[in-house]
């Protein structure tokens, strides 16, 4: 797409007679996987591939499994102490970005400042026991989709819009 880094049309094929790969070659690859589209075939959408984020993933991801093996015995004996079998701050983590996806769907902003930092932290110095977490959870989730329903954001973005103000975000930084 002109005017952007790293984003790509997405086609699929019904038949699977165009001879298109997927997006991944296999699982430990950091890259796209591209297929030539003979021209006029319609786009189905389009993704944005965020190299750098998906590199920072990789890398966490596997930091994350070496912490399961060497595991932070701190982080893991605090979870044991107040009687949790799971990972407190990434169940804090987890009722975050539900707030957030409800916050977004109800309101259609997002406030990087949250008004129940307390309530975050209780989850995450374990105060909170797996079921309240869960129950939590789910109650955000139908949240969530009841929002979805009456929320005043469109279906679809404004294609033209957004690349507009993506070249004017270029144009502004990198003054060309």
């Amino acid at each position: 797409m002109p005017h952007s880094r790293d984003l790509y049309a997405l086609f699929y094929d019904a038949s699977g007679n165009c001879g298109y790969h997927g997006i991944i070659q296999h699982d430990d690859s950091t890259e796209l996987c591209l297929s030539s589209v003979k021209e006029g075939t319609p786009v189905n959408a389009y993704l944005s591939f965020n190299r750098d984020g998906f590199s920072s993933h990789c890398r966490d991801y596997k930091a994350y499994w070496q912490w399961v093996a060497e595991r932070n015995e701190q982080r893991y004996r605090s979870n044991i102490e107040n009687g949790n079998d799971f990972d407190a701050k990434n169940m804090m983590h987890t009722i975050r970005l539900l707030q957030v996806a409800h916050e977004i769907m109800s309101k259609g902003t997002i406030t990087n400042k949250c008004a129940n930092r307390d309530e975050l932290l209780a989850i995450k110095n374990g105060q909170l026991n797996y079921d309240e977490i869960i129950n939590m959870s789910e109650s955000l989730l139908a949240d969530i989709e009841t929002a979805s329903l009456i929320s005043s954001l469109p279906e679809q973005p404004d294609s033209a819009k957004v690349l507009q103000i993506l070249v004017n975000m270029r144009e502004s930084l990198y003054q060309y």
